[in-house]
């Protein structure tokens, strides 16, 4: 398996490197979440897209992939997401519209 070096963040004292593998890393578009499930310290996370079926009345929705990790992995990724998110919509003066999940 070939992989790629495509992200170096130097935090503290650490260096943290991302690789990707060359041979298959797919990319999975989603249009939201739907479902929280936690047992101890592992959390799992619905990721949906919208169904071509779906109408006015009734969304109907395919789960996409679901995302499992341990407790403080999810707290971490809130925080990354939330600090990520303030900082966009601040450089880019961008409006977010709520919606429906």
């Amino acid at each position: 398996m070939a992989e790629k070096l495509i992200s170096t963040l130097k935090q503290g004292q650490q260096t943290l490197n991302l690789y990707e593998s060359t041979d298959r890393n797919p990319e999975i578009y989603i249009d939201g979440a739907q479902g929280l499930m936690a047992a101890g310290q592992t959390l799992k996370i619905n990721l949906f897209t919208r169904r071509m079926d779906t109408t006015p009345q009734v969304e109907n929705r395919n789960v996409a992939c679901r995302l499992v990790m341990g407790m403080d992995t999810f707290f971490n990724l809130v925080e990354f997401l939330n600090t990520t998110a303030e900082q966009m919509k601040k450089d880019l003066k961008i409006t977010v519209n709520k919606q429906n999940s």
